[in-house]
This record gives C-alpha cells, sequence and structure tokens, in this order.
C-alpha cells in the first residue's frame, strides 16, 4: 500500500469525520443534548486480510468516539459509532457474489445486512430512546459471532 492510498483512507474516513465533528460540537450548531453518530466498520473490530489500512482508520473512528464522548459529555453530547458487517449495497455486492448461500448462513445467521437496518441503528442513537449511551461502537454483526467458517477467520 503506498502512502498516498494510507493517506487518502485516512483523510476519508477519520479526517473529515473529525473536522464534521468539531464544527458539529460547536455552540453555534448544536444544541446541548445533541446526539452525533459516525459509520464505521466491523473491519474496525476484526480486521481481515486486506483490511489493514481501513481497518486502522476505522478503529480510529471509535476511539475518537470515546474521547468525544468525555470532552462533550458536559453538553450533554452523545458520540457513538455505527460498526456494520457487509451490506447488501453495491459495495458489499462483491463479497456477496463471491460467498455461497450456505457460508452467507453460517456467517449471517440474521441475514446479510441491509442498509436499513444500519440507518435504523443510527436513528436509534439519535433519538431520546438512546438518551444514555455514548462513547459506543456498536457492532451490526447480523449474528457473526467473528470466528471462522471452514478454517478461514472472517
Amino acid at each position: 500500500v503506498t502512502e498516498e492510498k494510507i493517506n487518502k483512507i485516512f483523510a476519508t474516513n477519520i479526517v473529515s469525520m473529525m473536522a464534521i465533528a468539531k464544527a458539529f460540537s460547536s455552540k453555534r450548531i448544536s444544541n446541548n443534548g445533541a446526539s452525533f453518530v459516525s459509520v464505521s466498520s466491523r473491519a474496525a473490530l476484526l480486521p481481515d486480510k486486506s483490511q489493514g489500512v481501513y481497518g486502522a482508520s476505522k478503529a480510529a473512528i471509535n476511539s475518537y468516539t470515546v474521547a468525544a464522548a468525555k470532552e462533550m459529555s458536559n453538553r450533554l453530547i452523545r458520540f457513538n459509532a455505527v460498526c456494520p458487517e457487509a451490506v447488501d449495497t453495491e459495495m458489499g455486492a462483491g463479497f456477496k457474489d463471491n460467498t455461497t448461500q450456505e457460508a452467507m448462513q453460517k456467517i449471517y445467521p440474521l441475514g446479510m445486512l441491509e442498509a436499513e437496518d444500519v440507518a435504523d441503528t443510527i436513528i436509534f442513537l439519535l433519538s431520546d430512546m438512546s438518551k444514555k449511551i455514548t462513547g459506543q461502537s456498536i457492532w451490526l454483526s447480523a449474528g457473526n459471532d467473528g470466528g471462522s467458517i471452514d478454517g478461514h477467520i472472517l
């Protein structure tokens, strides 16, 4: 992986998120009691082969989420992240297309995530139903326990 590619991935995933969080946490923009949710990834928790840089950039989001939650707690601003598994979108198509139905059922007993599953979790974290949740990175596992299938780490 080139340094240029590393910088681009980190700029996209963490640097931009930190800039948004900085702007968002301004008293001119957010009231006390606001909520901020970022999108991380399962790769932040359980990176696979070829996910070293991507996983590290997403892990940085999770780490920043904890620090920001502590820093903004005096204003009751909550910071959380969601860490979805593969989602049935254009980005997840390669995984889905190269995995048998049997393997998919073993990996995701609850079925592969849909975009709505991620959106529903974000809506929950933005709502008052989660008013006591902050500094968390929530793994949307679809039943995946992070184990292995046929000797392959997931």
